[in-house]
């Protein structure tokens, strides 16, 4: 509901938004810039990977809460890469800039494949169909949103250290002019209920929880 909330206030100001915070990541420079490159990918595959090694390495009675997270991580990515296609919203590219755009599952966007415009549905992959139409929500955010509430069920101690990658996350996709705000509201929002009920639903969290 919250995310609904913050999507309805934050969509006119999707254009203004988005460029006010491009601009300040087209200053960034150095290893600042190398620095949240690198940090905007957690939640991906790797970090995924290095959350799954430390709990082997470190904490093997909490092993078993690694299944949540591989459940949450496999949930979302259907339900992640549906709403990109089925949404269709081109991202903040210069030859786009267009935040107004939804094309729905029956729109169709202009894109240049081989040299040539073509108008093609966003799902329509083999039509010339990409991530470029692929803006809602974002995946990023969606999957650190997804590891931030798995460890804040398994570690709950360091629960302002996940949720502050979390929105690092959501920030530097805004920064390096990746995603219009409403994008990263989305997919934090959708993150959040999914990876929650997993957390919720999981009998391992449960067990866990009694002891």
């Amino acid at each position: 509901m919250l995310g609904l909330v913050a999507f309805v206030v934050v969509l006119p100001f999707d254009g203004p938004l988005s460029s006010f915070f491009s601009g300040i990541g087209q200053r960034l420079g150095g290893d600042v810039r190398r620095e949240l490159h690198a940090w905007q990918q957690f939640g991906a595959v790797g970090s995924i990977v290095f959350t799954v090694l430390a709990i082997y390495l470190l904490d093997r009675g909490r092993l078993r809460r690694v299944g949540d997270l591989l459940i949450a991580v496999g949930i979302s990515l259907v339900i992640c890469q549906g709403m990109k296609m089925l949404i269709g919203r081109p991202r903040p590219r210069d030859h786009f800039d267009d935040p107004r755009t939804f094309l729905g599952p029956w729109g169709k966007y202009p894109v240049e494949v081989g040299g040539e415009a073509r108008l093609v549905h966003a799902w329509d992959i083999p039509g010339g169909a990409g991530s470029d139409l692929w803006a809602m929500p974002s995946s990023h955010t969606f999957y650190a949103v997804v590891l931030a509430v798995f460890l804040c069920s398994a570690y709950p101690k360091g629960k302002p250290l996940w949720i502050g990658l979390a929105v690092l996350v959501g920030f530097c996709r805004l920064l390096f002019d990746a995603h219009w705000p409403t994008d990263v509201i989305v997919g934090a929002a959708v993150g959040a209920a999914v990876s929650g009920w997993v957390m919720s639903v999981s009998k391992s969290a449960q067990a866990e929880a009694a002891t």
